[in-house]
């Protein structure tokens, strides 16, 4: 709460010292609690970034997969681009993928 205070209060202009820590990358672990705490720290991590175009949001994250979560979501955009699935736009529609 205070750090979201601290960009509310700056949001009106001037460069921002907070330092965001960058959440633990994801590597397609089976487990809630694993998942679960990555998208809670990814989630705070792009809001702390500030970043307002959702797919911007979704290409930060992707940077955070790793080993089995990144093979997933090489086969997600096979899928995307040979019309065989949906495209990705949003952070939400991300979250709901996973």
């Amino acid at each position: 709460m205070v750090l979201k205070k601290a960009m509310r209060h700056n949001a009106g202009g001037g460069v921002s010292h907070v330092k965001v820590e960058e959440p633990e990358p994801y590597d397609g672990t089976r487990n809630a609690k694993t998942l679960g705490n990555f998208l809670w720290d990814m989630e705070q991590y792009l809001e702390c970034l500030g970043l307002p175009e959702e797919e911007t949001k979704v290409k930060m994250a992707t940077q955070f997969l790793m080993k089995d979560a990144k093979m997933w979501w090489q086969r997600r955009m096979d899928q995307i681009a040979n019309g065989s699935a949906d495209d990705i736009t949003s952070w939400e529609d991300m979250k709901k993928d996973f």
